[in-house]
């Protein structure tokens, strides 16, 4: 069996920028039964929003929002940008598409989705209404129980046919007591190999025992593999706090995948191909900030990589972070 170094240090707490009191307030959880929705018209070309419903949005639940206005033309396509804006400018996410196809977006951190209801073109002038989904989780972190929403479309010619914005805002909330930070010193850094008889690489060790803070890191770790290696795909699966996230590319290529909310950066460094079996290196970069919230210190990464089919395994490797000695203060 051939040698696998895994370089992962994927601490998804890479925090790069911290505004490091609006993030720790993020991750506060919020435990609010409604948000108030109110809206306001932003100014389009051809059209006037007139009213908003409902006036309410449940949380943990998928709810219709229906905007009705005046449009002063027949529309026949055109694009549309949802803007989201949460957390004190930490989220600031976009999602497009055609006016006239309906489409779902996933919002940041597993927090719930958009689902744009898509114009029944052509929609002809007169009054007109315009539909969107929205679903958000039952628990939301405390300061995007506070968000905006903005709704630009532009018709068929380019031109603007709808702008209205939502301001969402908790009825009732309950925010938990911020947590603390951890500042500087390092992560500790445990492995174990999650292969299966069928898996044809074993993972044997890794370089590091633990992950400086505020400093670029690669991790390698090493093992072996019994069969040559001329391809395939890798998937890093990590769960930190409120984030879940997966990134995935091709074994042989290197890939650079941003963090959410700007955290960071995970840099898959990519394998020598073809790697004849016997001893290999893998490595990933990680930026790692010199200040997390202390909920983001612990974290479960998983390393997997299949060959020409997601059949053929070619190893996989679990990491575990954790807090070491670091100094904690209150936030």
């Amino acid at each position: 069996m051939s040698t696998v170094k895994v370089s992962n240090s994927f601490s998804i707490y890479s925090i790069a920028i911290m505004k490091s009191c609006a993030l720790v307030s993020l991750l506060g959880v919020a435990a609010a039964s409604d948000l108030a929705v109110t809206w306001s018209d932003c100014g389009a070309k051809h059209a006037k929003t007139t009213d908003v419903q409902p006036s309410v949005l449940p949380l943990g639940s998928k709810t219709a929002l229906t905007g009705t206005g005046t449009v002063d033309e027949d529309v026949t396509g055109g694009t549309y940008d949802m803007e989201l804006k949460a957390g004190g400018g930490l989220i600031d996410s976009h999602f497009t598409g055609n006016n006239c196809e309906a489409k779902s977006f996933n919002l940041p951190l597993g927090l719930g989705t958009l689902d744009w209801d898509g114009i029944t073109c052509p929609l002809k002038a007169g009054t007109a209404n315009i539909g969107f989904h929205v679903t958000l989780a039952s628990s939301l972190p405390a300061s995007l129980a506070t968000s905006d929403i903005t709704l630009h479309a532009n018709d068929q010619n380019s031109e603007s046919v709808l702008c209205v914005q939502l301001h969402l805002a908790s009825e009732t909330l309950e925010v938990e007591v911020p947590e603390l930070e951890v500042t500087g010193g390092t992560l500790d850094l445990t492995w174990k190999d999650c292969g299966d008889a069928s898996t044809h690489g074993v993972i044997k060790g890794i370089d590091k025992s633990s992950i400086s803070l505020g400093a670029d890191t690669t991790v390698t770790g090493s093992g072996t593999t019994d069969e040559a290696i001329e391809g395939g795909d890798f998937t890093i699966s990590a769960k930190a706090g409120l984030i879940t996230q997966k990134y995935q590319g091709k074994v042989c290529e290197a890939k650079v995948f941003d963090l959410p909310l700007g955290l960071g950066q995970i840099n898959w460094k990519g394998l020598s191909c073809p790697a004849a079996a016997g001893d290999i290196d893998v490595a990933v970069g990680v930026k790692l900030s010199a200040i997390i919230p202390a909920s983001m210190a612990t974290a479960d990464i998983e390393v997997s990589a299949t060959g020409s089919s997601t059949d053929d395994k070619l190893l996989c490797m679990s990491l575990h972070t954790a807090k070491a000695a670091v100094a904690e203060t209150l936030v």
